[in-house]
C-alpha cells in the first residue's frame, strides 16, 4: 500500500463523514465509480491529479490541504487556522 494514497484517503474519508456527504456522491462527483473510489480510499490504487483537482474544487480548499491530511483538511473547511510550516510561510 502507497502511503501517500492511504494518508489521501484517511483524508477523504474523514472529510466525507465531517460533511455528512456520502461517498457514493463524491465518486459522481469526480466522475469515477464508487468501487474505484472504494479502492481508491483503502490506497490500494493511486489517486489522479485531476480526482484531487476535483474534490478539492468541490470542497472548497486547495489540494494541498487534501495532501497534508484529515485534521488539516477539517480544520480549513471549518475555517480554522492552521499551523504554518516555515515553506508555507516563505
Amino acid at each position: 500500500m502507497n502511503s501517500n494514497a492511504a494518508l489521501l484517503g484517511a483524508t477523504v474519508k474523514t472529510v466525507c463523514g465531517f460533511l455528512g456527504e456520502p461517498q457514493s456522491h463524491l465518486a459522481k462527483v469526480i466522475g469515477i465509480s464508487l468501487s474505484s473510489l472504494n479502492r481508491k480510499l483503502v490506497g490500494k490504487i493511486d489517486w489522479r491529479y485531476g480526482e484531487l483537482v476535483g474534490i478539492s474544487d468541490h470542497w472548497g480548499i486547495h489540494v494541498w490541504d487534501l495532501l497534508q491530511g484529515p485534521d488539516h483538511a477539517v480544520l480549513k473547511l471549518m475555517g480554522a487556522p492552521v499551523q504554518r510550516t516555515r515553506q508555507d510561510a516563505a
